[in-house]
């Protein structure tokens, strides 16, 4: 038998509370963990202490028989570990011997029966059959077949057993199938228990073991019985040689219904394997022939001790630990990450104040440079000059206006006050006024009525506002619109910006280029945004460009 492993420890003190050894019929002899047997003690209570980690404890019994009190067994069982009572081992067999013409043996297998059947309530007349079969292939030259059904005669092994309905079926290679039974219900004195069936001869040195017995159901009929009352010897039940048609490769298969109870006396050993931590209580008590239990009993008490670690101050003390340690661990990771949110919250202040003085610095000192040039342009138009001279101070003047037109945007790109909805709107609007109103096109726009506080990155703007400026550079230079459209809406989560122009529509090599549609969908990817083109012949051109907010309330 096997249980979970616990390993050995010290001695061990054996108690056994029983009375004197002249009158017991059942005796706890010696208990042992791993290997180490002591004396049980008589009279005492204290029991049996197992140490935590023993792999194996045995116990040792036996029965004292008495000549007057006939055959007895014994039976055990460890209360808190078995749900029923245990015999130990004892056989008893049935045998299928298979023979050639002259009668030498060539063939034949065996099965061993020990325990008791499922059902079994120490009564064989009435007991639960259960349907058993032993499948063999028959061998060269076998004619002839015999049953033996054996109460194997070892040392103090008496039980009972019930056969009933013994068949034999011989399914053949070639030609039909055949059935052959061995019944007990024909022969001389059936109705006596050493009654002789047909069918069936005694053997053994005590064949009257091998009995009949008179089942009750499904209706009164005789059936073959072993009732091994002897601890000594053994009796058969041998089935009279048959010649049946078997041919070289058949299958046979015995069939019989059976109700068994075997056991035995005398001395035993029984062995559990690392048995869990706990109270257990081993009983040894005596029982009749057919299993039930005459009312003498010993036992012992027996306590496996927990390891430290399954004792319940053990878990107390770890679960306040785990708890301290959990809240210790909170507060660092807490700490932890508050300092982070400051520690980011620091450099995000640093970044945003570094680009404020950059775009101050740009728009200060460049801006104020190129707004010279752009005064010294205008100066210097009106005064006397050459009409080459002037169209030279005109380029001087568009270069000027175009460089304090980018220095503006790159100002408003990295100044972190321009990052919201608001700003971009507001700014995007402007630049396309300007830019279309030098081109002589009429621009309207259409945005929500209450403008909703979303920030937005410095990368989101930047994106957005030059895919814009692409879309209206498009517009300017192929499409020959005269009104252009710019709508703002918010569909969900998401910005759209809608551009759409009342043109002839771009050109085949500008709606397929390389550079306008891929720029634009490049920049829209790098912020998880959107990018959508309509474009035809005679209708004009409709871009769409979207955006998530992370954030919108109004």
């Amino acid at each position: 038998m096997v249980l979970k492993a616990i390993r050995t420890g010290a001695a061990v003190a054996a108690v056994v509370a029983a009375s004197s050894l002249v009158q017991a019929e059942v005796l706890i002899s010696d208990v042992g963990v791993d290997g180490t047997f002591i004396s049980a003690k008589v009279g005492s209570t204290q029991g049996v202490a197992i140490p935590f980690g023993a792999r194996d404890v045995r116990f040792r019994f036996e029965s004292v028989r008495k000549a007057e009190a006939g055959a007895m067994r014994v039976r055990y069982k460890l209360e808190g570990f078995d749900n029923e009572w245990r015999d130990p081992i004892g056989e008893m067999v049935i045998r299928v011997r298979l023979s050639d013409a002259v009668g030498n043996l060539v063939g034949g297998s065996r099965i061993a029966f020990s325990g008791e059947s499922p059902g079994w309530q120490g009564h064989p007349e009435s007991a639960q059959l259960l349907s058993k079969t032993l499948t063999l292939t028959a061998p060269d030259a076998a004619s002839s077949l015999e049953l033996s059904f054996i109460s194997n005669g070892g040392h103090e092994n008496v039980g009972s057993m019930v056969i009933d309905n013994v068949r034999v079926r011989i399914s053949a290679n070639t030609g039909p199938s055949s059935l052959i039974e061995f019944d007990a219900s024909t022969g001389e004195h059936m109705e006596r228990p050493m009654g002789l069936p047909a069918k069936w001869r005694r053997d053994g040195d005590r064949p009257e073991i091998a009995q009949i017995l008179w089942r009750e159901k499904p209706a009164p009929h005789a059936a073959l019985f072993l009732n091994d009352i002897f601890p000594e010897g053994a009796g058969t039940w041998v089935s009279k040689r048959t010649n049946v048609p078997i041919g070289r490769g058949d299958q046979i298969t015995v069939e019989w219904d059976t109700a068994y109870s075997i056991g035995r006396g005398g001395k035993g050993t029984v062995q559990y394997e690392n048995l869990a931590p706990g109270n257990y209580l081993f009983r040894v008590a005596e029982a009749d022939v057919n299993g039930l239990l005459t009312g003498v009993e010993r036992s012992v008490p027996v306590v496996v001790k927990a390891a430290f670690y399954q004792r319940l101050g053990f878990w107390v003390g770890l679960l306040g630990c785990t708890a301290l340690g959990g809240a210790m661990l909170k507060w660092i990771l807490v700490k932890r990450e508050l300092s982070a949110k400051v520690a980011k919250a620091e450099r995000q202040h640093l970044l945003e104040v570094e680009r404020a003085r950059i775009a101050r610095d740009i728009h200060d000192d460049l801006g104020a440079t190129l707004a010279q040039i752009a005064m010294l342009s205008e100066l210097a138009k009106d005064e006397d000059a050459t009409s080459s001279e002037n169209n030279s101070l005109d380029e001087i003047f568009n270069r000027a206006r175009s460089a304090t037109r980018k220095l503006d945007e790159i100002v408003w790109a990295i100044n972190p006050s321009n990052d919201n909805l608001e700003h971009l709107v507001s700014y995007l609007c402007e630049f396309t006024e300007d830019y279309l109103k030098l081109a002589k096109i009429r621009f309207r726009m259409e945005a929500p009525r209450a403008m909703p506080d979303a920030p937005l990155t410095s990368s989101q703007r930047h994106h957005l506002f030059l895919a814009a400026k692409e879309a209206l550079h498009n517009i300017v230079k192929h499409a020959e619109a005269t009104e252009v459209w710019l709508r703002f809406a918010l569909i969900g989560n998401r910005l759209s910006v809608r551009i759409e122009d009342n043109g002839k529509g771009l050109p085949a090599n500008v709606a397929n280029d390389e550079h306008g549609s891929a720029n634009m969908k490049t920049r829209m990817a790098q912020i998880g945004g959107s990018y959508e083109r309509s474009s035809g012949s005679v209708q004009g051109t409709t871009v769409e460009l979207s955006i998530p907010l992370a954030e919108v309330s109004l």
